[in-house]
């Protein structure tokens, strides 16, 4: 648009592992779900992790919570492995906590469903833990 300046970002392309994606959903800084970003694909690497990703899922909810500017938000965010086997959470992007972004696992029409817990795929069936 005439006038109005666009910003453009960029960052060095990354290669991200598809099981290592996650949808954080935080309203009124509070986390209401983490759900697994292709949610209709199974990777065995989230069970087979799961105390690892429920420790850097945790870590960055914690810190984000504190740092950003925003209340209410989702934040798209990928799991890098370290070198000790953890992982550490690195944000991809933000979207807005509203219809126009995908739940994922969870429902817009069902707000219960979003109960605080990581949610994801094993299998055919549909798995929760808690963080923390």
């Amino acid at each position: 648009v005439d006038g109005v300046e666009t910003p453009l970002f960029l960052r060095q392309w990354a290669d991200i592992p598809a099981w290592s994606e996650f949808r954080i959903f935080m309203k009124a800084r509070k986390f209401s779900g983490i759900s697994q970003y292709y949610y209709r694909d199974h990777f065995p690497e989230i069970a087979e992790n799961l105390a690892e990703v429920r420790a850097a899922l945790t870590e960055f909810c914690v810190e984000f919570s504190q740092l950003s500017h925003m209340e209410t938000v989702i934040a798209d965010v990928y799991l890098r492995p370290l070198p000790d086997g953890q992982f550490k959470a690195r944000l991809i992007e933000l979207n807005p906590y509203s219809g126009q972004s995908d739940p994922c696992f969870y429902s817009w029409d069902n707000m219960d469903s979003f109960d605080a817990r990581l949610v994801f795929r094993q299998g055919t069936q549909i798995m929760t833990a808690k963080l923390g």
